[in-house]
């Protein structure tokens, strides 16, 4: 009998490996514990991982970053609305050298 070269693996996301679309889904139930704390661990990290990864971009609005591979660039617009809604002045980021900071 000729063998089936295997199957590519699916991509799965955390909810359809919880749900699946059936009861219990595809996980054993204590991994389903730590599967759900990952999930509101990541939700809770969000915004500290978008405050270090994404980088302020010359154009309005949000766009994938091209130069990290990673993150986003977000516009003037942007950085504009956070400070509105979190009733600040200011947003100081610090983390590399800039060779020649005045444009």
């Amino acid at each position: 009998m000729p063998r089936h070269s295997p199957q590519p693996p699916l991509p799965f996301s955390q909810a359809s490996l919880l749900g699946f679309g059936r009861p219990g889904g595809l996980v054993h139930p204590h991994m389903r514990a730590k599967l759900v704390a990952m999930a509101a661990r990541e939700k809770e990290l969000r915004p500290i991982h978008s405050a270090l990864w994404n980088d302020p971009g010359t154009e309005p609005g949000v766009k994938p970053n091209p130069y990290r591979g990673g993150g986003c660039l977000f516009g003037a617009d942007v950085a504009a609305g956070f400070l509105e809604r979190s009733g600040l002045g200011l947003i100081l980021r610090s983390h590399e050298e800039v060779v020649n900071p005045c444009r």
